[in-house]
């Protein structure tokens, strides 16, 4: 299986065009942690209720796309369980700089362990790919061992930059990623610089037993 992908969830006329016409005034971020669609959805449709003036057919339809990929997860994954992470960003008119980074170990796990992302509304997120592999790591042990000012992260935030080469996944507007993470071979990815609102969500899957244990953390 390739590190990254790209997953055809079959996004229907109809819920494209109301995706296209939700309105976001706050940030908001809402977690799911289970295996139950239901309340999965229910709970999506309630959090995004106070984003902004959206109708529930809007946010059904946002709730919908968002358990496709829950659900193919779970089957791709052979998992009873699922982490939903929604993320919702107005405009960030500060100056952007990526965050190239490899996401580490959820859990424990004997298996290769992917995360599927998409963007509903706004940019897409980057990947890239490691050109300079001893830097990559020195900049990325920095990040993670030692508590670091802010102008030190942008600093090794730049220094990152200069390590990868962006990549294009080739993917229509309405297909997610897919993505391996938790080793030294995951794939590095940063969030795109937010000129407009963004609608993002990742689906992470796994037993309850590993999705209970990175919940717990």
């Amino acid at each position: 299986m390739p590190k990254v992908f790209a997953v055809d969830l079959g996004v229907s006329q109809s819920e494209k065009i109301l995706i296209d016409k939700i309105s976001i005034s706050r940030d908001l971020q809402h977690d799911y942690y289970g295996g139950d669609s239901v309340e999965l959805k229910s709970g999506i449709v309630k959090c995004l209720s106070e984003i902004g003036s959206n109708t529930i057919e809007q946010r059904e339809a946002v709730a919908s796309v968002i358990d496709t990929s829950f659900r193919k997860m779970l089957i791709s994954d052979r998992a009873d369980s699922a982490w939903v992470t929604v993320r919702v960003f107005l405009p960030d008119t500060s100056v952007y700089t990526p965050r190239w980074h490899r996401d580490g170990q959820y859990f424990s796990s004997e298996h290769k362990v992917y995360k599927l992302v998409q963007t509903l509304i706004g940019e897409k997120t980057r990947f890239a790919e490691i050109i300079d592999n001893d830097l990559f790591n020195q900049l990325e042990s920095e990040q993670i061992t030692e508590e670091l000012s802010i102008e030190k992260d942008i600093q090794i935030r730049k220094d990152l930059d200069s390590a990868v080469n962006e990549i294009f996944p080739t993917l229509s507007r309405w297909e997610a990623v897919k993505f391996i993470v938790g080793t030294k071979n995951a794939v590095v990815h940063s969030e795109p610089p937010t000129s407009k609102p963004r609608l993002f969500y990742s689906v992470l899957a796994g037993t309850k037993k590993q999705i209970a244990e990175w919940q717990n953390r």
